[in-house]
């Protein structure tokens, strides 16, 4: 038995001398490393005493482990290293406190760093297999940096109170998993031009802690740039930029900016974002951000040959467009549909209306379209339905009033039409109860507007409808409360417009009114409405030609196109951005439409297409510009938003923005944000209209709406 007992010893013993004597061989891998860990104690013992000037440099690969908690830096400058903090803390008030200076198969571990003003883990140029575990940094400029690195590993970390918490920059095939940034000041987790990297249950709470600045951009997760990133069971919680005021601001829970493509980001949860509740700054629980520098021609077709085309309208999945008009070839009513891939249009049917159509509307299901115009059988308002399938239409109903219709409108709930035109006297203005059922029309009140009706309008709540057109007691605008229990109208206010108005649009949120007409100076306005007392503010205006004929609102309200009278030389086409802080349209491009008249126009749902139309331009009648560029070919799927707010006069906060056609956006849940759950994003569930989502729509759900907006 003592026999055995003493081999035992011996070989214990040799075992372990073997083991200590163990060396790290070039090129071994970091698992090996890692293997060795588990069976070694350490090569080296780093003390206070051990730094030069402040500086421990790592030159021979090995295992080192700090004894105490020591103040300065150690530099990784070799291959095949693990440091293992030990549990203490590292502190550098003047610099980095670990970096990995472009080597291999490094593992830094088990300890804190505190770096007040810099890195608390900086990896540079060139790293490669490198990995953080079990590390936690505080108060740093950026927790861990990565910089122009490849297949890096981040475990189980916390980054406490820095302005970054993980910071990427040009880095590739790296994976983050259950790792917390609390209290970052600026951005949680943030990648630059990086690719092929995942992040799973990781967390960015209570970003913008601490912040100051009225003008940050704050996030919680942001990939810009880059590409084939993925974001799987994230959360972003409390990202609150409470001192941040300025509209150009941004604020968002995640975010892919730039040229970001085939990221995705699915099975997150964006909780509580918001701003200061005094300022401009809108808030977004999802944000895809767009850009926009000016227009670009990418298509156009013909609508007859006299006034060319009259009134042009995206169907509101973006899909197909409406053109209307003086006739072509037989058709005063096209349908186009629009690929986006080559940019081309395929006509898919035309309807007649009269000798031309002046005015379309889709309902906001995309199942009827509206148009009005010359009598057509009698008809000057016509319904159709629309098969979305085979892009064709058929006629289910129309009115005969006596004049022709210049002005058509469905509600947002698609249970009104509100109509304007040349008359019956005394209703140029007329409402109809459209019965889904029946698909039929029955007339329910009127009201005047002069000698004629141009537009008309329905705030997004269905609560008031503005009209434009000849002075109706010295009112080229009129607002009117409509009050759907009595069937009644009820005029509010009343401004001027020149000599006639022509057009007029509310932006997305029902704040704004944007205005056209003739006459010179500001032949374009835009007023602020108070829907409490149903009054227009005239906030800014600007000049097209001598008439302004169409305007509409990008679907964020954040750019104003108006087309009409040549403007300067051959702007017949403008597009100004709208500063809600300032009040101020500020012109940003301009195109030509043709002989002197734009006389139609309108966003695509997603903000990505514009589409005009009026005289000839070249062989045109309408055009198709792309406006807003989106990241692309991102996939936004089975996260939940909620709570995103800015709670000042006017409400705002975006659960999830961005455009749903160049994106796979879908089977996401928006809930409770105070001002859409959705933005540019046109696959949304409404209950109106039907009582069971499909498998690629996404849900919103309103609280307590201010009006019903997706």
């Amino acid at each position: 038995m003592k026999k055995i007992f003493f081999s035992f010893l011996l070989l214990l013993c040799f075992t372990a001398q073997q083991i200590q004597a163990r060396a790290v061989l070039s090129g071994e891998s970091l698992w090996a490393m890692q293997r060795l860990v588990t069976q070694a104690s350490c090569d080296v013992t780093i003390r206070q005493v051990d730094l030069s000037a402040g500086v421990f440099t790592i030159s021979t690969s090995g295992v080192y482990c700090l004894a105490e908690n020591i103040t300065g830096k150690i530099v990784i400058d070799t291959n095949n290293v693990v440091l293992d903090l030990n549990g203490k803390t590292m502190t550098n008030a003047s610099g980095n406190c670990v970096e990995v200076n472009g080597t291999s198969n490094a593992l830094i571990k088990n300890g804190s760093v505190i770096a007040a003003n810099d890195i608390g883990v900086s990896v540079l140029t060139g790293s490669d297999q490198v990995s953080v575990k079990n590390v936690t940094s505080y108060d740093c400029s950026t927790g861990i940096d990565i910089d122009n690195a490849t297949n890096i590993y981040i475990h189980a970390c916390d980054l406490i109170a820095s302005s970054v918490g993980v910071a990427f920059t040009t880095v590739s095939r790296a994976q983050v998993s259950d790792t917390t940034a609390s209290d970052s000041e600026l951005t949680g987790f943030l990648l630059d031009s990086s690719s092929r990297n995942l992040f799973t249950n990781c967390h960015a709470l209570n970003t913008g802690e601490g912040l100051t600045d009225e003008t940050a951009n704050i996030y919680g997760f942001l990939s810009a740039d880059g590409s084939s990133n993925i974001f799987s069971e994230c959360v972003a919680q409390n990202t609150l930029a409470l001192t941040v005021t300025g509209i150009s601001n941004v604020t968002a829970g995640f975010a892919l900016t730039g040229t970001e493509s085939n990221s995705q980001i699915t099975k997150c949860t964006s909780s509580i974002v918001e701003t200061n509740a005094n300022g401009f700054a809108v808030p977004y629980g999802i944000l895809l951000q767009y850009s926009f520098d000016a227009l670009t021609t990418i298509t156009g077709g013909n609508q007859g040959i006299a006034s060319g085309a009259l009134t042009v309208a995206w169907s509101p999945d973006g899909t197909y467009l409406a053109t209307g008009g003086n006739t072509e070839g037989t058709n005063e009513i096209q349908i186009f549909s629009f690929d986006r891939v080559t940019g081309t249009l395929t006509k898919t049917d035309g309807q007649n209306q009269g000798t031309a159509c002046e005015s379309f509307s889709w309902s906001s299901d995309g199942l009827y379209l509206a148009t009005g115009g010359v009598a057509e059988g009698g008809d000057e308002i016509q319904i159709f339905t629309f098969d979305r399938v085979a892009g064709t239409l058929t006629k289910i109903d129309g009115q005969s009033l006596g004049e022709t219709q210049r002005g058509v409108a469905w509600s947002q709930n698609g249970v009104f039409l509100a109509t304007g035109g040349d008359g019956p006297t005394g209703d140029e203005i007329r409402v109809f109860f459209f019965n889904r059922s029946t698909e039929s029309l029955t007339f329910i009140v009127g009201a005047n507007q002069g000698s004629g009706c141009n537009a008309v309008a329905w705030s997004p709540d269905g609560a008031y409808l503005a009209t434009v057109g000849a002075a109706e007691g010295g009112d080229e605008i009129q607002i009117f409360s409509f009050n759907q229990a009595t069937d009644t109208l009820t005029k509010t206010d009343g401004q001027d417009q020149g000599t006639t108005g022509r057009t007029v649009a509310w932006s997305p949120d029902g704040a704004y009114l944007a205005t056209g007409g003739d006459g010179g100076g500001n032949n374009i306005q835009v007023f602020s409405f108070n829907s409490s007392t149903g009054v227009l503010t005239f906030v800014a205006g600007a000049t097209q030609g001598g008439a302004g004929r169409a305007t509409d609102w990008s679907p964020d309200g954040a750019f104003l196109v108006t087309v009409g009278d040549t403007e300067g030389v051959t702007d017949e086409i403008q597009v100004f951005s709208f500063n809600r802080e300032t009040g101020q349209l500020t012109k940003v491009d301009g195109k030509s439409q043709g002989l002197f008249a734009g006389l139609s126009t309108n966003w695509s749902p997603d903000g990505v297409y514009l589409v005009t139309g009026g005289n000839a331009e070249g062989f045109n009648e309408f055009q198709v510009f792309k406006a807003f560029l989106f990241p692309s070919r991102n996939t936004i799927m089975n996260n939940i938003v909620q709570s995103v707010s800015r709670s000042s006069s006017v409400a705002a906060g975006v659960g999830i923005s961005g455009s749903s056609i160049e994106n796979f956006i879908a089977v996401n849940s928006s809930y409770d944000n105070a001002g859409f759950n959705y933005q540019f994003v046109t696959n949304v569930f409404d209950e109106r209209f039907t009582t069971i989502p499909t498998i690629a729509q996404n849900l919103s759900i309103k609280l307590s709406p201010f009006f019903y907006a997706p």
